[in-house]
């Protein structure tokens, strides 16, 4: 338990490590095309990573399939560590304030950690809500289910694939524009839309969600000083990493009170309204 704790914050800082390698090594202009390059490669190992394990497993044992992932983050470090140029100019030192301190003083950078902090707490109900949807509210089997996470997994993959063709778009715009379109395409659920519809508006808010991440990190590299991107970006990673787990919590009492579906409908129209406020403060500043 202590050393997933521990790996839980070192993933934070190695995230914040490698958007502030992005951000030091490319142009503004390829900030999001390389963001969205990073995030394609996460989407295609958790899809072929799971059963990769699987096969693993049966061949040998789970212990020998931890060291064997154990080793390939030490191959990543080195590899970092070689690609970090030796002749790179030395960054301005950070305020004694840190990551949190800089967020706090800069309203466009708290704006954006409060806007994904509540972005991706929205989308934690879901993941308690989606299989007693199928179970309970469908009675369905098991195939359904996996039917909606493979469409998602699809479609955000496509998504990712897709964000670096929209660096000539302006990033605030795009952003909250994912938020709202991710709600809209999650409504069918929540609306009890028959199935195929469902499965086809979830596979879209897999495409609409995957460039969020791209879009949102680009920001912060084109709005915090070069010194301070590191601790900024750590800090943003350490509060969004809890975002998905505690809107998961939230959604156990959601789902035994409002029920499956309406939980669902609920987070759906909750995720608008964010997008609805955060695009009223973007444009009354």
């Amino acid at each position: 338990m202590t050393l997933l704790a521990v790996s839980s914050l070192l993933a934070a800082w190695g995230s914040a490590g490698h958007y502030t390698l992005i951000a030091e090594l490319l142009p503004p202009v390829h900030h999001l095309p390389a963001n969205a390059v990073m995030t394609s490669i996460a989407n295609v190992a958790t899809i072929v990573g799971p059963p990769l394990a699987g096969l693993l497993i049966g061949w040998t044992n789970p212990a020998t399939v931890i060291a064997v992932d154990a080793a390939s983050f030490a191959v990543l470090a080195l590899t970092y560590r070689l690609a970090v140029p030796t002749d790179a100019p030395a960054a301005p030192a950070t305020p004694a304030a840190g990551g949190f301190g800089v967020i706090r003083a800069n309203r466009t950078l708290l704006g954006l950690l409060v806007l994904s902090f509540a972005f991706f707490f929205l989308f934690g109900p879901f993941y308690v809500a989606m299989p007693v949807h199928v179970a309970s509210d469908l009675h369905a089997p098991a195939t359904v289910l996996g039917a909606y996470y493979t469409a998602f997994g699809a479609g955000a993959l496509l998504g990712g694939l897709a964000t670096g063709y929209l660096r000539r778009w302006s990033l605030w715009p795009t952003t909250i524009g994912i938020v709202l379109a991710f709600g809209a395409a999650m409504l069918p659920l929540g609306l009890g839309a028959p199935t195929v519809l469902a499965v086809t508006s979830f596979a879209l808010a897999g495409c609409v969600w995957a460039p969020y991440m791209s879009t949102s990190m680009a920001l912060f590299q084109r709005t915090t000083p070069a010194g301070d991107l590191p601790q900024v970006l750590a800090a943003n990673g350490s509060v969004l990493v809890l975002a998905v787990p505690v809107g998961t919590v939230l959604g156990g009492p959601l789902v035994a009170g409002l029920g499956a579906r309406e939980t669902l409908l609920v987070c759906a129209l909750a995720t608008i309204v964010l997008g609805l406020l955060a695009a009223l403060l973007v444009v009354r500043r």
